[in-house]
């Protein structure tokens, strides 16, 4: 869609999160797809509709606002609204679909895509019974086919393989791996939700001003100055405020153990840099090797000392999750229990630029079209191996690259690749 390119999670909910998750598994391995042989492209060369299945009457009828997904419009999305989320964001999508102007059919026997509206698992809590279930309900689709032609959304999930057997059908989501994503096929989205920060307006404004700046082919030096408003100020190299999961090496989730506990160790005694991941729930006796030193006895963040609760990170700089991002000039986003993390968009939105680090992990569009290369542009993706010598190379970088990827960061801010509806058509 080349028309269209013109608050962080509470602690005890994002703990509970992974807690649910107790028994990861590998889910199902993608078959071997390209478009010219898992597609019928004939149909899309005489035009590009979309048969869109009905929804199911089990299910949340299309929409973006999640406030008719519940039955209090009112809902605290922090907590009752979790379940709401999981509707909204098949609701959402299908709902796009059906009202952005994309060339629409009734006859599937025409259309160059067939989408179905079915939920798939929600955020780590698909069980392999559940995902047979889904799987068998595509299954049963009337023009599956095998998942010929299709476009599936998986999206509300960690599982980096489908929880479900998609055929041949092309995945559109959130959490895929570089070992089985399937290039020009599959799509793999930055992760948002409906109550992310929106970017800072100046980081907005910097953006549309880069775009049109760059449409008329103007210099280095005129986009440089529209960026340094946004630039000035930032006092601090790069800042991390998330949360450790206490969970065995085997487990999607252990991720930011491993890399806190081994290779950045907190506190990191530099004044410019803030790595302060607090500790979720319990830290897992089975794995002790992966325990961080500071998150040791620590249950949501609080352990006993003498009979008195005690902070375990009391002894840290006191620095909110947002001015830390609005201080640095890079957001530390490890991987969090899937391959990406909110903290890419979250960065993004407040001018900083964000470090992508994870087992398996790529930057969103995996640098495909134009958007793909404004994401890889902006993110700095830093293989596990090479984090050691991370904040040396931050440091060495020159102004050429750190300005050049802050114009795409603040392209993708403008172009709102936040919202899920945009993401859909982008898709």
């Amino acid at each position: 869609m080349i028309a269209l390119l013109q608050p962080p999670i509470l602690l005890l909910l994002c703990s509970s999160l992974c807690v649910a998750w107790a028994h990861y598994w590998a889910g199902f391995q993608p078959v071997n797809c390209t478009l010219d042989t898992c597609f019928n492209l004939e149909k899309c060369i005489k035009g590009f509709t979309i048969y869109v299945y009905p929804t199911p009457t089990n299910q949340s009828q299309p929409t973006c606002n999640i406030h008719r997904l519940g039955p209090d419009r009112n809902v605290f999305l922090a907590t009752k609204g979790l379940a709401y989320e999981r509707q909204w964001f098949q609701a959402c999508a299908t709902h796009t679909i059906l009202s952005a102007g994309f060339s629409l059919t009734d006859n599937p026997a025409e259309a160059c895509i067939l989408f179905p509206t079915i939920e798939g698992c929600t955020l780590n809590r698909c069980t392999p019974e559940e995902g047979i279930q889904v799987g068998e309900a595509m299954k049963s689709l009337p023009y599956w086919n095998g998942g010929r032609s299709h476009v599936v959304w998986d999206y509300w999930t960690d599982h980096p393989r489908p929880a479900f057997d998609t055929g041949k059908a092309a995945l559109v989501g959130g959490a895929m791996l570089i070992d089985t994503y399937r290039p020009y096929y599959d799509v793999l989205l930055p992760l948002t939700r409906p109550h992310l920060n929106e970017p800072l307006p100046e980081v907005e404004y910097a953006g549309h001003c880069v775009r049109r700046l760059l449409a008329l082919n103007a210099s280095a030096a005129a986009v440089r100055e529209v960026l340094e408003p946004i630039v000035r100020g930032r006092d601090l190299l790069t800042t991390f405020k998330g949360v450790i999961y206490g969970h065995p090496g085997d487990h999607s989730c252990a991720y930011r153990s491993r890399i806190f506990g081994s290779i950045l160790r907190p506190p990191v005694n530099e004044s410019d840099i803030i790595i302060a991941p607090t500790c979720g729930q319990v830290q897992d006796v089975r794995s002790p090797h992966l325990q961080v030193a500071h998150c040791k006895g620590c249950v949501n963040n609080m352990r006993k000392e003498n009979g008195t609760p005690v902070s375990c990170t009391a002894q840290w700089p006191d620095i909110s999750f947002h001015d830390g991002l609005r201080r640095s000039k890079f957001a530390f986003s490890p991987s969090g229990c899937g391959p990406l993390s909110f903290r890419l968009s979250e960065g993004i939105g407040f001018g900083s630029i964000p470090i992508l680090t994870g087992k398996g992990s790529f930057v969103p569009f995996a640098g495909e079209t134009e958007v793909g290369k404004l994401w890889q542009q902006c993110v700095i993706h830093v293989p596990e191996e090479e984090l050691p010598g991370l904040f040396p190379k931050l440091r060495k970088m020159g102004d050429e690259e750190y300005y050049g990827r802050l114009s795409a960061c603040v392209q993708i801010a403008a172009l709102k690749l936040h919202k899920l509806d945009v993401l859909v058509k982008q898709s």
